[in-house]
């Protein structure tokens, strides 16, 4: 037997999905992630399920290492080498305030602070032409004054270095003949594109990372010695081997995420559904991203902290602070709030038992009759009804009311915010949303889910078979992918098409090895797709534009870039354009995951409700389904409840629920 596991490792749980490629059963766990040693909940989890490293074929993980380190600064500063005159790089930024108005509001620490930043006296011009050359002794004198700090890793951002690195790669051979332990993160690696402050802030951010990943990294290999080594899911929706893992952590920053929508456009590509929207309501956030013709949304920036930008591939997901575990509270005018403050999973919701005693989302539920006053997570907690209604009474009492009205405020109103964050990445982006099919997942979507999809006039919702580990199970879906990206900076309609063709091969040459860098990676084929990011000449934002294979025609890139243009602005301008950046995304393809089918009658047939439960909402009794007992044909018209260990599903009246041959 041989079989791939997915491994998803969040700020309360980890789960794990083991797919066995000879029957496609997959099998799932969820244990408590232990968040000062990760690899130690991960390991738990492969013993409970009886993995056996010399069975695993294929190994892939995602996990929030990367992110929490950066967003709670659990790391040691680190040193940056850079050009002389450039020190307060990271100080004085790109000139924005996260706060136009606020007096008190302060720019955050760099992480790599300025008594760690050293300067070399050299200088490459935009063109990449040397016009100062590196001296080494200069150099040796910069790196020994870092060093003597005690700085574990340092980063190397010099002037236009994306066109030409040779001084930066002098500065990394002075450094490893210094200090080979040191870690050395350099930006013509790392993020060899134009614009001094974003190039430089991620650099150091990698090289801020680069520590504890190569730790965690060996810890894995060491202990889980799998046939194909162990895979990691980066922020753009692919998988990278651990080598690029650890030469390049930031491509892990919202692998989690990442996941989750990488499911949600496998279902719709094998289900033969084109838009889709994904929908994960965890304890804390609301994560939802748009697929269209199967592809997710993509962009190229995120923000550690107001003002601090990390520049690396990232599929567009757009996050709010509306969770299970959510609190409602009320605002100075006597308003009801709900979020972005949460409860965690310590205390946790009132009705967990576990000290906490604010009202939640989670509370409002249960109160509502939309979760039962039973055991969930495999019986590891169970929901107290009782609690759950004295963290609502304050608000009942407030606004006099009887509990259930109170419940039912925290319901529509949170509701309400997550509704708003799906018409932002559709509506104000001119994307109609009655044409996607919503996919909800995560312990708390399904209450909620068919109430957003009516709101915002979506025909249909799929929910997944795995709903509650639907991120792991995205993982068995992935592919091995890497993006090399390089500056171009040239007008469209000056630049001779050859020498755009030998960018593109550059790139792709550099992209492919970097999927071959781990030698025991199953790579079944490999493609590799071209794009520009191009701009009308003196703007200052550009549009990533897909490049066909083949000859260049500059004309046909040109025409591209007006469509999108117009599609995201409303109106196109019919100006020249110019080329910012190109990039190769070079894809190794693993096996074909299949989906698992479903047991059971493919006769359509009523199932039988378990009992029934009144909600509040409505104030009718809803028949009340265990999923385990739904088979493929049957069919409920109607409200209903339908339950599982770990997550409980919603339908209101009106709708017809149906189960697929896949179980979803």
């Amino acid at each position: 037997m041989t079989y791939r596991i997915g491994v998803d490792i969040g700020g309360t749980f980890t789960d794990l999905v083991v797919y066995d490629e000879a029957t496609a059963e997959i099998r799932k766990t969820k244990t408590l992630t232990t968040p000062a040693m990760p690899e130690e909940g991960l390991l738990a989890a492969c013993r409970e399920r009886g993995v056996d490293a010399a069975d695993v074929t294929h190994f892939l993980h995602a996990t929030t290492l990367v992110t929490n380190l950066l967003i709670q600064r659990a790391g040691d500063d680190v040193g940056l080498v850079t050009t002389k005159g450039f020190r307060h790089c990271l100080e004085v930024g790109d000139g924005r305030r996260a706060d136009t108005y606020s007096l008190q509001w302060e720019r955050p620490r760099p992480f790599a602070p300025t008594h760690l930043v050293g300067e070399v006296d050299e200088r490459v011009d935009a063109h990449g032409r040397v016009v100062r050359s590196l001296d080494r002794t200069d150099v040796e004198r910069a790196l020994r004054v870092l060093l003597a700090t005690g700085v574990k890793s340092i980063a190397v951002s010099l002037l236009h270095s994306y066109a030409n690195p040779v001084h930066e790669h002098q500065v990394a051979e002075i450094l490893r003949e210094l200090a080979p332990d040191v870690y050395v993160s350099l930006s013509s690696e790392v993020d060899p594109r134009i614009r001094e402050y974003q190039r430089t802030s991620t650099t150091v951010l990698n090289a801020y990372a680069m520590p504890r990943v190569h730790g965690y990294v060996d810890r894995l290999d060491r202990a889980l010695p799998v046939r194909h080594g162990i895979n990691y899911m980066h922020s753009g929706g692919g998988i990278v081997p651990s080598t690029v893992a650890r030469r390049f952590p930031v491509m892990l920053v919202e692998s989690g995420p990442a996941a989750g929508v990488l499911a949600g456009a496998f279902l719709g590509q094998r289900l033969g559904i084109a838009n889709i929207m994904t929908a994960d309501m965890g304890g804390t956030s609301y994560d939802v991203c748009v697929i269209r013709g199967g592809v997710p949304e993509i962009k190229d920036t995120v923000e550690v902290e107001p003002t601090i930008p990390l520049r690396t591939e990232c599929i567009d997901v757009m996050s709010i602070g509306a969770g299970g575990g959510s609190i409602a509270w009320i605002d100075e005018g006597g308003a009801l709030k709900v979020g972005p403050r949460s409860a965690g999973s310590h205390p946790g919701p009132a009705c967990y038992g576990r000290g906490g005693t604010q009202p939640t989302v989670t509370d409002a539920n249960v109160v509502l009759g939309l979760l039962a006053p039973d055991t969930v997570l495999g019986g590891a907690l169970r929901i107290d009804l009782a609690r759950a209604q004295e963290a609502i009474r304050p608000l009942a009492g407030q606004f006099k009311v009887s509990l259930e009205e109170a419940a039912q405020g925290v319901y529509r109103i949170v509701n309400a915010n997550m509704a708003q964050a799906m018409r932002k990445i559709t509506v104000h982006k001119g994307i109609d949303p009655r044409e996607f099919t919503l996919i909800p997942f995560g312990g708390a979507g399904g209450q909620h889910a068919v109430e957003l999809a009516r709101e915002l006039g979506m025909a249909a919702v799929l929910f997944p078979s795995n709903a509650s580990v639907l991120s792991a199970f995205g993982l068995l879906t992935a592919d091995l992918k890497y993006t090399a990206t390089n500056s171009v900076w040239h007008p469209l309609d000056a630049i001779a098409p050859e020498t755009l063709e030998g960018y593109f091969k550059e790139l792709a040459t550099r992209a492919i090895a970097s999927l071959h860098a781990e030698e025991r990676a199953a790579i079944v084929r490999v493609t590799a797709d071209r794009s520009l990011d191009v701009r009308y000449i003196g703007q200052s934002y550009d549009l990533r534009v897909p490049v066909d294979d083949g000859p260049i025609d500059r004309a046909a890139i040109y025409r591209t870039f007006e469509t999108m243009y117009r599609a995201r602005y409303g109106v196109a301008l019919g100006d020249p354009v110019e080329i910012i950046n190109a990039h190769v995304t070079a894809t190794g393809h693993l096996k074909r995951l299949e989906l698992p089918r479903a047991a059971g009658s493919r006769t359509r047939r009523r199932p039988r409700p378990r009992g029934a439960r009144t909600v509040a909402l409505t104030g009718q009794a809803a028949p009340v389904y265990d999923r385990g007992d739904l088979a493929h044909g049957m069919r409920i018209v109607g409200a209903c409840l339908i339950e599982e260990s770990d997550t409980t599903i919603y339908v209101p009246d009106g709708c017809v629920s149906e189960i697929d041959a896949h179980g979803n």
